[in-house]
């Protein structure tokens, strides 16, 4: 009878597994990093006395907040079970709820800010003589929260 010889391959040994670990070990703090400068960059432009006057640069500022709070919610938790096998959700059964509410909530809120600025770019081209009286700061700032409230209210099941 001829030995057969057998290999055992752990995971570590796939090609796909070291990707993996390449991508955590140095993609999502480079994300972080550059998520974080470039959101806190886009803040301080569109918070200057001149963009506060912008219907858009509302939505934007509020948008960047939000991308931070993807970043920190999210990717910062998984970056953390990656390197030190803790989970914040295990901490408790309040903050395992938060944690999810605050990803889900900040995640929708992210998408439904670019359709209110899309709905308010449709406005502005299809409705020119309008769009002043229509698209305001305030406006804006109505839409955002109607927004806001609509999302915690339905991730809160969470």
């Amino acid at each position: 009878m001829a030995s057969v010889n057998s290999t055992h391959l752990s995971v570590a040994d796939y090609l796909e597994h070291k990707a993996a670990e390449w991508i955590w070990i140095v993609v999502s703090p480079i994300l972080m990093i550059v998520g974080t400068i470039g959101n806190l960059m886009s803040i301080l432009v569109l918070t200057r006395s001149n963009m506060r006057k912008s219907r858009v640069s509302i939505y934007l500022t509020v948008l960047s907040s939000c991308d931070i709070l993807v970043l920190y919610t999210g990717l910062l938790r998984q970056v953390i079970m990656y390197h030190t096998n803790f989970d914040v959700r295990t901490l408790s059964d309040l903050s395992c709820k938060i944690n999810t509410w605050m990803v889900y909530f900040t995640l929708d809120f992210s998408v439904w800010i670019l359709v209110a600025v899309t709905v308010e770019r449709i406005v502005s081209v299809w409705f020119p003589h309008h769009v002043r009286h229509t698209c305001t700061v305030k406006s804006s700032t109505v839409t955002l929260v109607i927004i806001a409230m609509v999302l915690l209210a339905i991730n809160s099941h969470f």
